[in-house]
């Protein structure tokens, strides 16, 4: 039986929990507490410690101690000695929420989000009126919201997402006057949006990821004060209202992935304040409004996906501060306009899947110096051949343009992995590919497939002749790509395969058929047909033996640097090399790294901490025999990733990291929308150039769930684009390790973010590259920012929606000691460690080699915290330990 200490009236009272805690006998029988109002909220605190698992809490110090409450872990009090703040988030909590928690009048914060807590949501909380905060996110609590909640008259923060709360919202919500951030997002509510809540001053409203129903009411258009209004995910209908145009102060409108039916409202178009806009995978239908011009502030607008016809307005070019427009899978009309490429901030642009845009795309995209993706497949869009142009596509990432040359008659390509005459695949320099040459006739015939010679050239000098004998016919009246028979082939050596590459193909050279035939005796016409090839950098990838400590598996130890001893042979990196844009590996094996988790999830977020502490410049891959779940994940795009010893699953999480979204074949969470074969196949016709045979079309590819595996001409086509322009300063010098403060954290499924424990390192400096919906910011004893940015969460594949982030601060003059709070706040809610946070962790590195050597979490940090412990080191070896419970000490700053 667990026992408090009680003062009462001067003396030392000691009495059992369990005449009044959760776990008693008699579940019928009331709780008698303490009358008195200091013995009172102890008893209180003492039902929470036994309801939820105190013994197991990560941190509980002094709880159940005779100790002032205000030394309670977690536990704040007012001057009179009242408990004020009650915050044990990310704290292992595990149980029921215990009713008695109302009987702390005079509480103003509650955390216990990020917990396992269970059951219900106690009614009689509604009872706490001094309450100003109530974050119970990230748990795992069910059944209804209590309507109770309305009661309390001073909240102003209410966070219930990520749990698996039911029923409908109450309506009694509306009650919360000061209420200023409402978040019921990720749970399983229905029924419709409350228009009670419009009478609320709220600045953020989450309701998104439920099964919400019903109309969005126009009444949210009177919430003045509103910056966030997120609904996506759920099942509203109905048309969007025009009245959400008078919401003034509005930055981020997300209504997404409902079932909104009519036209987007023009009044949208006066939400001046208006950065983020998506409307995308609804059933809106009608033109786009040229009133969407006059957001003067926006930055990325999502409209795919819908019944949206009519052209493509020229207007659009006026929003210059424009980042992302993705209008695919539409009904728009007719050509892009040259206004488009006004938009010089443009980073992604997405026509896809609009059968009915048509003609060519215009010069004027060529100033769109930024973009990173040019998206239209599925419409009769296409590129010119103009050499500006052809250069400009060349240097972006994700391409997907039909050419306007593309022939119908005679032709001949080049193929490695994967190739296509409507969308041609560039070639790697230094590979080995297949010519093919296809000759037609005009007529059906019973002639002998003619010989073929092939001449190939480089800074106009021929350098390679390939003469291909004749054979059985009849020559074919139209293309056959889907038999080997039916073109004259020939291997054309790795050494010819270079960048300026030309070739002119002479068919029938000696001039023995029938012109009748009409087959052409030359390609191209006139001239040399340029071959497009790109020299690829050499693809430096780390290596890194991940042994979980509660079940070391070493064997992943000799498994790398087989590896690495054998890059061009080994059988784990085949995949790598025949699927991926690879012509030159640099495998190095790094050292073992001992780690206590086994979630892939938690390892990837190490692997980024590993990757900046070291100052990795190329990828890290770290494997172990197998994992808590998922058989890899991996930073899209990024440099780190985790893989069990699997060939496929190396490519598969190496892809990522090239940018490539998952195929939509073997239901992954989630796939790219633009992917332009059905059921994830390549949809172009593979070469198997070890065994010397093509791929069908059919063939599920690499980034999908299905086996067995080839490259889509899309991915491998794109995976060459984001090589080359994110490889591009391979020869810029590594930047020079310096003092940082190592802050690294997150966001869980539901977008809850949480911190990792901070270190200070010798590192290099790794900064955000840009502004994001995230803010993370380090605060001094009395609350004052030494530093703050926003930043944009990197996305995580395979997985189920979670992220991670590491940045490596350079430590300012003023730091030492006087970092007191970091705080990371986004949609999701907010996540605090102070210097009461209490979250044992250890990294040891290998003072020779820089090299990280373990990342221990727990108990196990804690011993090895020691100065004399030495854990499972070899004997002599020595490691320099860095420690830390959340914010480093006045230790970790001199050292």
């Amino acid at each position: 039986m667990m026992r408090i200490l009680l003062p009462r009236s001067g003396s030392m009272l000691v009495l059992g929990l369990s005449a009044w805690s959760l776990s008693c006998s008699d579940a019928t029988t009331e709780p008698e507490l303490p009358t008195d109002p200091a013995d009172l909220e102890r008893a209180v605190l003492g039902i929470l410690y036994e309801a939820t698992g105190g013994d197991d809490w990560t941190r509980n110090d002094n709880w159940l101690s005779a100790a002032p409450l205000g030394e309670w872990y977690g536990v704040t009090v007012a001057a009179d000695g009242r408990v004020i703040d009650l915050l044990l988030p990310s704290n292992n909590l595990s149980g029921p929420i215990p009713p008695e928690l109302a009987s702390l009048p005079a509480l103003e914060l509650l955390s216990l989000s990020n917990n396992d807590l269970r059951g219900g949501i106690p009614p009689q909380l509604g009872d706490l009126s001094s309450l100003v905060v109530l974050f119970l996110h990230s748990n795992r609590l069910s059944g209804p919201i209590p309507p109770a909640l309305g009661r309390l008259s001073s909240l102003e923060h209410l966070l219930l997402a990520g749990n698996d709360l039911t029923g409908r919202i109450p309506p009694e919500l509306g009650s919360l006057s000061s209420l200023a951030r409402l978040s019921l997002s990720s749970n399983d509510m229905v029924g419709t949006i409350p228009t009670e809540l419009t009478a609320l001053p709220l600045v953020h409203l989450y309701l998104s990821s439920n099964d919400l129903s019903g109309p969005i009411p126009p009444e949210l258009g009177t919430i003045a004060s509103l910056q966030q209004l997120w609904l996506g995910f759920n099942e509203l209908s109905g048309p969007i209202p025009p009245e959400l145009g008078q919401l003034s102060s509005l930055e981020r409108l997300y209504l997404n992935s409902n079932n909104l039916t009519g036209i987007i409202p023009s009044e949208l178009g006066s939400l001046a304040a208006l950065e983020r806009f998506s409307v995308s995978r609804n059933n809106l239908t009608g033109p786009i409004p040229p009133e969407l011009v006059n957001l003067s502030s926006l930055e990325y607008l999502w409209l795919y996906s819908n019944g949206l016809s009519g052209p493509i307005l020229p207007e659009l070019g006026g929003l210059s501060g424009l980042q992302l427009l993705r209008i695919e899978a539409n009904n728009l009309e007719g050509p892009v306009p040259p206004e488009i490429g006004q938009l010089t901030a443009l980073r992604f642009l997405a026509f896809s899947n609009n059968a009915e845009l048509s003609g060519i795309l215009p010069a004027s995209l060529t100033a769109l110096v930024e973009l990173e993706e040019l998206l239209a497949g599925g419409t009769d869009l296409c590129a010119p051949s103009d050499p500006d142009f052809v250069h400009w596509l060349a240097g972006i990432d994700k391409l997907r343009v039909a050419r306007c040359d593309a022939g119908t008659g005679s032709t001949a390509y080049l193929t490695q992995a994967v190739q296509s005459r409507e969308f041609p695949v560039p070639l790697l320099a230094g590979k080995e590919a297949l010519l093919r040459v296809f000759a037609t006739a005009a007529q059906p015939n019973s002639e002998r497939m003619p010989p073929v010679r092939a001449t190939f050239f480089l800074e106009g000098a021929p350098v390679h002749v390939a003469d291909i004998p004749g054979k059985p016919g009849p020559i074919p009246t139209t293309v056959v790509e889907g038999d080997l028979r039916m073109s004259s082939n020939a291997a054309v050596p790795a050494e010819v395969l270079q960048p300026g590459l030309e070739m002119v193909i002479e068919v029938d050279p000696g001039g023995t058929l029938d012109p009748a035939l009409e087959v052409a005796s030359r390609i191209p016409e006139t001239g040399r047909l340029a071959v497009d090839v790109r020299a690829m950098p050499v693809l430096d990838l780390t290596l890194i033996p991940l042994i979980w400590e509660e079940q070391p598996e070493r064997r992943v130890v000799d498994l790398i640097g087989e590896m690495a001893a054998d890059p061009t042979g080994h059988e784990l990196l085949s995949e790598t090399r025949s699927l991926l844009p690879v012509t030159g590996l640099a495998i190095k094996a790094h050292a073992p790294v001992t780690t206590s988790t086994n979630n892939t999830f938690r390892l990837l977020g190490e692997l980024r901490a590993i990757h900046t502490m070291e100052g990795g410049s190329g990828h890290y891959m770290g494997i172990m025999a197998r994992f808590e779940e998922w058989a890899g994940r991996a930073a899209r795009p990024g440099r780190v990733s985790v893989s069990v010893p699997n060939p496929s699953t190396i490519a598969h999480e190496l892809g990522h990291n090239m940018n490539l979204q998952h195929a939509p074949c073997g239901e992954p969470e989630t796939t790219d929308p633009s992917f332009p074969y059905s059921r994830g196949q390549i949809g172009a016709l593979g070469y198997d150039l070890r065994l010397g045979r093509l791929v069908a079309p059919n063939r599920p590819d690499l980034m999908s769930y299905c086996n067995p595996r080839w490259i889509s001409d899309y991915h491998l086509t794109n995976a060459i684009g984001f090589r080359l322009r994110d490889e591009a300063d391979t020869t810029t010098a590594t930047a020079t390790p310096a003092r940082s403060l190592l802050v690294w954290g997150g966001v869980d499924a539901w977008g809850m973010p949480h911190l990792e424990p901070a270190f200070v390192v010798d590192a290099p400096p790794e900064l955000p590259e840009s502004d994001g919906d995230y803010r993370l910011a380090g605060l001094t004893p009395d609350g004052r920012e030494m530093f703050s940015f926003g930043f944009a969460m990197p996305e995580v594949a395979d997985g189920d929606g979670g992220s991670s982030f590491v940045f490596a601060l350079p430590v300012r003059p003023g730091w030492a000691g006087n970092l007191a709070a970091i705080t990371l706040s986004g949609p999701g809610g907010t996540a605090t460690m102070d210097r009461d946070t209490a979250r044992p962790m250890v990294i040891r590195r290998d003072p020779r080699t820089g090299q990280v050597r373990s990342i221990l979490r727990g108990a196990r940090a804690e011993a090895l915290a020691q100065p004399d412990a030495t854990g499972d080191l070899s004997p002599g070896m020595q490691l320099s330990v860095l420690s830390s419970r959340g914010i480093p000490d006045a230790d970790a700053w001199r050292r």
